[in-house]
């Protein structure tokens, strides 16, 4: 991992992997500071809102 990346954690805590190697590619990378931001946090309110409803 680089300074910077993405680290996206479950409601309950665990690190997921998935999605922490999708923080970390090229693709991710290659967007500017700001938009990496914005893509974390409305995944991060995506997949909130999907575990609220029993769907992992």
């Amino acid at each position: 991992m680089r300074e910077g990346d993405a680290v996206f954690v479950a409601p309950d805590y665990r690190i997921d992997p998935v999605l922490c190697r999708y923080g970390q590619s090229a693709t991710f990378r290659g967007h500017a500071a700001e938009t990496r931001r914005n893509y974390a946090v409305d995944l991060v309110l995506l997949l909130t809102f999907l575990w609220s409803r029993g769907r992992s």
